[in-house]
């Protein structure tokens, strides 16, 4: 069947080079995480920090969610990448690129799927998760190294999640009446999309967070966060702030009235 077959990256590379984006594209057979691997590649040829470096894997042995958790894929089934790129912002705007993602993930399976973001690096269809991102920057003097890890669930079905899991799974396949889809053309959207999305969030960062806010799943709710370091906070989601932050309105134990937080980094996000 077409969907167990190695990724064809000619084509997608082809294909997004006729719009334009002249990233290079690369796949392996198999590594350990995407992300790891990316820098490792930039490290030795850092030319390609400042072309764009997108690599894809049929198979990771460790690939990587967020907080240390473990982002589990059947080979050849799904899309698993990571972009590599000097970002063209400063470093305290580094953060916009994970927005960009999630609303260009979202931009492009929308012809067909009714996804939404559950902030800030989680993509949903209904109340299962279908994508996440992983971003990981590696400051210097001069530019500095973004990179961006993916995982799609495409053709995985639904022997392939893990029960156990906290949230639970679907993919593009389940949710299009178990009929696979062609990764190549999945590939060729999200990165052409996400493209786009980054060149928005460098000079229009607040159209993207207006996108962004119509496809959340927690504006209006109320959630819990667990911060960095450990502590939960409960509260209500009011809006984003100007570099996406999550603004709550929460109650505190010490007054009668309601309290606004900021937050820009969090462990965890539950809906309560």
């Amino acid at each position: 069947m077409s969907n167990s077959q190695a990724l064809n990256v000619a084509q997608i590379a082809n294909n997004l080079s006729g719009k334009g984006i002249r990233w290079s594209i690369k796949n392996l057979d198999k590594c350990s995480s995407t992300n790891s691997e990316a820098h490792e590649i930039i490290k030795r040829n850092p030319e390609l920090k400042s072309k764009g470096l997108v690599l894809f894997t049929e198979w990771q042995s460790d690939g990587r969610g967020r907080r240390g958790g473990k982002w589990e894929s059947p080979r050849s089934k799904d899309l698993l990448f990571s972009i590599a790129l000097c970002p063209g912002l400063p470093q305290k705007n580094w953060s916009r690129l994970t927005h960009a993602t999630a609303l260009g993930i979202c931009q492009a399976l929308s012809t067909k799927f009714k996804t939404k973001i559950k902030w800030p690096n989680d993509i949903y269809i209904g109340n299962k998760k279908v994508a996440g991102i992983l971003v990981e920057s590696y400051p210097s003097n001069n530019t500095g190294t973004v990179i961006i890890g993916v995982g799609i669930n495409v053709n995985s079905t639904s022997r392939n999640f893990n029960s156990n899991f906290s949230v639970p799974g679907t993919s593009l396949r389940i949710e299009n009446n178990e009929e696979p889809l062609v990764r190549e053309f999945i590939a060729e959207s999200v990165l052409c999309a996400i493209h786009n999305e980054i060149e928005q969030c460098k000079n229009n960062f607040s159209k993207l967070l207006i996108q962004i806010e119509e496809l959340s799943v927690i504006i209006g709710k109320n959630i819990q966060v667990t911060l960095p370091n450990g502590k939960n906070i409960e509260g209500k989601v009011i809006g984003f702030g100007d570099e996406g932050e999550l603004i709550m309105e929460t109650v505190p134990e010490s007054s009668n009235g309601t309290e606004t937080l900021e937050i820009s980094a969090a462990h965890e996000v539950r809906l309560l």
